[in-house]
């Protein structure tokens, strides 16, 4: 049986590969294999599991169970959270911004195509994003772009990424930090959430969505701390990342907040047990690796301190 990651890759892939064929051009295959490299094999893919979660959740159906294929709106908008999101690594990447050599296992794609393709490859991505929305039939298709635009536009992520690399010309605090990281991490996880609801049953109750909005406030940035915490264990002399990651310069104020988000996700996902199941899933993977790379994060931490979160992390 397939897993539910193997299931939404196959069907990013399917649309993927209906929607840009050089056929018509074979020229086009050039800037195609650029697209394909940066788009697969796909990541983590929680953005797109937490589409089908909340739709799971809203139509109180069981993820376990899911057939995506009766569901092409919630395939489209899946496949463009990915593309969007495949873009803004790209760029992340460009030496220009974050200067890495590596992304999901090997070489970033500029350092394998080069800077100029890279660099256009993301602008295609991005567009391709609002290609696969454009065709959702649905009555509150408006709704969602606005909401996609808002939260992924000029002041949603694009503003998370100004301040990030912004870092060098003005005073970096704790409060910057969190706002970089609900900016460029927690509005992905929103509107993936939140659009998912908006092409999901109409006929769902109030204090469902309200679940699934106090879910957003928490998952994206609680996300971007674990993944910092991680980050801390091949961390080395990359002067952004020693001054961005709060684990090494607010690492009281870090702790403090990422047990309280803990707190509120675990107290929000109570009603919600399809998106409890993909965060779960992930907070496992985290406390694994937390153990296996014991050694490389311990020097970063007394002895026990970290006992109280790992703790959260356990909680069903």
């Amino acid at each position: 049986m397939k897993t539910l990651s193997a299931i939404i890759e196959l069907d990013i892939r399917n649309l993927f590969k209906s929607h840009m064929s050089s056929d018509e051009d074979p020229q086009f295959k050039g800037l195609l294999d650029v697209y394909h490299y940066a788009m697969f094999p796909a990541g983590k893919l929680i953005r797109s599991k937490l589409i089908w979660s909340t739709l799971c959740d809203l139509n109180q159906s069981d993820l376990v169970n899911l057939h995506t294929a009766n569901f092409p709106n919630h395939q489209l908008f899946s496949a463009a959270i990915e593309a969007h999101h495949s873009y803004t690594l790209v760029h992340d990447d460009m030496p220009c911004m974050d200067n890495d050599d590596y992304r999901r296992g090997k070489l970033s794609c500029h350092k394998n195509f080069g800077e100029w393709k890279a660099l256009l490859s993301g602008d295609g991505l991005l567009n391709l994003s609002y290609e696969f929305l454009s065709r959702i039939k649905h009555q509150n298709l408006s709704k969602l772009l606005s909401l996609f635009s808002k939260n992924l536009g000029s002041k949603g992520l694009i503003y998370g990424q100004y301040l990030d690399l912004n870092t060098s010309s003005s005073k970096l605090d704790f409060n910057t930090i969190k706002k970089i990281h609900y900016l460029k991490t927690g509005l992905l996880f929103s509107t993936a959430m939140n659009g998912s609801a908006l092409l999901s049953s109409d006929n769902t109750s109030d204090n469902l969505i309200k679940n699934i909005e106090s879910s957003v406030e928490s998952i994206g940035p609680l996300f971007q701390f674990l993944d910092d915490l991680t980050e801390l264990s091949s961390i080395k002399d990359n002067s952004h990342e020693l001054e961005i990651n709060p684990w090494i310069n607010f690492k009281k104020d870090t702790l403090e907040c990422t047990q309280l988000f803990l707190e509120k996700t675990n107290k929000s996902l109570e009603e919600l047990p399809n998106t409890n199941l993909v965060i779960r899933e992930l907070f496992q993977k985290i406390k694994l690796f937390l153990i296996a790379n014991k050694k490389e994060i311990s020097p970063f931490f007394n002895q026990g301190e970290l006992d109280p979160m790992i703790s959260l992390l356990d909680q069903s």
